[in-house]
């Protein structure tokens, strides 16, 4: 990751701990749940995510 990002969130009051992750899988375990409003889900990411779901080998985008 590019040291601009961290920085830049640090600038604007984020607080962040580096975290040696040997796996490089943050996130791997996460779920979306697309709840309440319709509206207001995003839905590229809802499409992904089944299309990840039925065909895991796919890489996302």
């Amino acid at each position: 990751m590019s040291s601009v990002l961290p920085q830049g969130l640090a600038d604007l009051g984020h607080q962040m701990q580096a975290a040696a992750d040997s796996y490089q899988d943050f996130g791997s375990g996460l779920f979306v749940w697309s709840l309440g409003e319709p509206a207001a889900t995003a839905k590229r990411w809802d499409i992904e995510s089944r299309k990840w779901v039925l065909n895991p080998q796919r890489p996302m985008r």
